[in-house]
């Protein structure tokens, strides 16, 4: 099925370093620039946030993604809770509200951490509601309340994160999203199983899909001619076939290649969804980047996947710009900025970045 643009406009209010943010006329492929501590990565885990309303703990699960392994505290003695730190200026009584739109209607996320008085009326209704349910007072949990909005089936609904001294919880059980999202970070190397459990979906649904990816991979290593699983000590690995006679691993190969068919077959576990990739240039050489760019392109189309994407490259936006020049409404690149204490953003179109490039000014 071919579906619009999942986001053309997005604000988002009180999530990490951002107040109050808002970016207009999304395309197919969107690239983020900017100096560090910006909010090019907390951009990309807002929009995570926003379509994981279905599975609340994923609220906590983007600490992961920098570095930090998610980390159950204790309620009663602890003064931050797992996902105090999503909240701007780490100020829990402002609720986060995350808000997209395309041609089909509004979606609304917001996730609000519950005062004592809300606790004690959830855990009255729960306990009225849900049969068997854990025996635990309002003084001794914390509570992450996410509510979601939707027009399109003026559809609401309303889920718990409920943490107490013994486990973490999401109350009621979560349902299935409309569409998927994946966040890649940046810093993401996939281990051997992760990547081959993504190559046999692959295989499963489609071998001529497999085909169309090793076709656009040999701009990372030009002898390529086949990929397939071999198992290793007990492991299932990727494997190609370069012409020497055997079977190479392709961690053996180009990092590049790694990187890239990590994206394409993320692309596809993601179709008609959203791809979210951090730094995406890593791993890449600069020499490649042009074709990498038309990679992502035409498996984003081929597999309907909307791409935000950050990067510090100047010449991994330039590549880009090259390579949409002939279809240059696909893309756009934004750049964020803080002014006086506040992030805004500034958008340019393909055109305009020809003006800049031209110019000389300085884009990252």
């Amino acid at each position: 099925e071919v579906v619009t643009l999942r986001y053309e406009n997005l604000k988002i209010k009180n999530f990490r370093g951002f107040k109050e943010l808002t970016i207009s006329n999304l395309t197919r492929i969107n690239l983020f620039v900017g100096k560090n501590a910006v909010g090019k990565t907390a951009l990309l885990e807002a929009v995570f946030v926003h379509n994981g309303f279905y599975n609340p703990s994923l609220a906590i699960s983007v600490n992961a993604l920098r570095g930090l392994e998610p980390y159950k505290s204790d309620p009663l003695t602890s003064f931050e809770v797992p996902w105090s730190s999503l909240f701007n200026d780490y100020k829990m009584e402002d609720p986060i509200e995350i808000e997209s739109d395309n041609e089909k209607g509004k979606s609304k996320t917001r996730l609000k951490a519950l005062n004592l008085e809300e606790k004690i009326q959830l855990v009255e209704k729960l306990r009225r509601e849900t049969f068997g349910m854990p025996v635990f007072s309002a003084e001794s949990i914390q509570v992450l309340q996410f509510q979601f909005q939707r027009d399109i089936k003026q559809e609401n609904r309303e889920y718990f994160l409920i943490l107490d001294q013994n486990d973490l919880r999401v109350l009621p059980v979560p349902q299935s999203p409309d569409f998927s999202t994946i966040i890649i970070p940046s810093s993401r190397r996939p281990v051997p199983q992760e990547l081959s459990e993504k190559f046999s979906k692959l295989m499963i649904s489609d071998k001529k899909l497999i085909k169309d990816i090793v076709d656009v991979s040999r701009i990372f290593e030009p002898r390529l001619r086949e990929i397939t699983i071999l198992t290793v000590g007990n492991i299932p690995i990727l494997h190609a076939d370069i012409g020497i006679g055997r079977f190479v691993p392709i961690y053996y190969l180009s990092e590049g290649l790694v990187r890239a068919l990590y994206i394409g077959l993320s692309m596809f576990e993601v179709r008609n969804g959203v791809l979210l990739i951090d730094e995406i240039e890593n791993g890449i050489h600069y020499s490649v980047l042009r074709d990498f760019w038309k990679f992502l392109s035409k498996l984003s189309e081929l597999f309907n996947v909307q791409i935000f994407a950050t990067t510090h490259s100047y010449e991994c936006i330039a590549a880009a710009h090259e390579a949409f020049s002939k279809d240059s409404s696909d893309f756009k690149l934004y750049r964020l900025e803080k002014l006086d204490e506040e992030i805004v953003t500034k958008e340019f179109s393909n055109n305009d970045l020809e003006t800049v490039f031209k110019a000389g000014f300085e884009i990252r």
